[in-house]
C-alpha cells in the first residue's frame, strides 16, 4: 500500500507525518484539537524513512514530537515535495540505481520507458545516472509502470534506515 508524507499547518506550526490516507488522518487528528482547523499544505509519496530524514533535516525548527516551527524551508518542501532532495553528505555514497537495473533486465530503452511515463529520454537519463530525482507525480508513474519493482526509496541517495517495529 502506498504511503504518503503529509504536512499539516496549525497556526505557526507544521506537522510532518506519514499515513496511507492523509485526508483520513487529518480528520482523525482534528477531532482532538479544541481550536482552529488544520490546513493540509501537501502530501507526497513517501515512507517512514522519508519522514525520519525530514525530521532530522528540520531539527533546528523542531518544536515537539512531529511538530516544527513554520519556517520557509519547511513550507517549501511541503509545497514542492522532497524526492529531489539529497540527504547524503556525499554523492559517492549513492546506492546502485534500481531504475537502470529494471530497464536493463527487461530490455527497455530509456526513450521507450520515457514515452510510457510521459517524460523525455533526457530526463530519464538524468534519473538513471543519479543526477536528478523524479518529482512525486513522475515517481507515481514510475512505480506503476514498473509494477512496483522501482519505488521512491530506490531514488534515495542512501539506504533507508529501518525504524523497527512500533512499540506495543
Amino acid at each position: 500500500m502506498t504511503s504518503f508524507v503529509y504536512f499539516l499547518r496549525l497556526g505557526d506550526f507544521v506537522k510532518i507525518g506519514v499515513s496511507t490516507n492523509p485526508r483520513a488522518r487529518i480528520q482523525h487528528l482534528q477531532t482532538g484539537v479544541p481550536f482552529g482547523d488544520f490546513e493540509l499544505l501537501g502530501f507526497h509519496p513517501g515512507t517512514k524513512e522519508h519522514e525520519h530524514h525530514l525530521h532530522k533535516k528540520f531539527a533546528q525548527f523542531h518544536h515537539r514530537r512531529e511538530w516544527f516551527r513554520s519556517h520557509e524551508s519547511v513550507l517549501d518542501i511541503a509545497r514542492n515535495g522532497f524526492l529531489h532532495m539529497d540527504f547524503s553528505p556525499s554523492r559517492s555514497r549513492r546506492k546502485p540505481n534500481k531504475l537502470s537495473e529494471f530497464l536493463s533486465e527487461n530490455g527497455i530503452s530509456q526513450a521507450s520507458f520515457g514515452a510510457t511515463i510521459g517524460v523525455t529520454q533526457q530526463a530519464l537519463s538524468k534519473w538513471v545516472r543519479g543526477d536528478a530525482t523524479p518529482r512525486p507525480k513522475q515517481m507515481v508513474k514510475i512505480i506503476g509502470a514498473t509494477g512496483g519493482a522501482v519505488t521512491a526509496n530506490d531514488f534515495l541517495p542512501f539506504e533507508p534506515v529501518s525504524m523497527g517495529a512500533p512499540a506495543q
